[in-house]
């Protein structure tokens, strides 16, 4: 996926946290942006999984692979 938000870069360049819902039978994440790996973490919430991601907004691809 990729993150863009309208704002200027000088003023604001932190991460956010972005909710990935993560494929049937997921029970861990790894998450990387520009090939480098990010915080990341799993948790389950009625019966799905979802990755909790922190992406630095204009800066390249992020992946979920499991």
């Amino acid at each position: 996926m990729t993150v863009t938000d309208l704002m200027d870069d000088r003023f604001f360049d932190q991460p956010l946290t972005v909710k990935v819902r993560l494929g049937t039978g997921w029970t861990e994440a790894v998450a990387t942006q520009a090939g480098k790996p990010i915080p990341s973490s799993v948790v389950q919430h009625d019966g799905n999984a979802y990755a909790f991601v922190r992406v630095v907004p204009d800066r390249d691809l992020v992946h979920t692979t499991r």
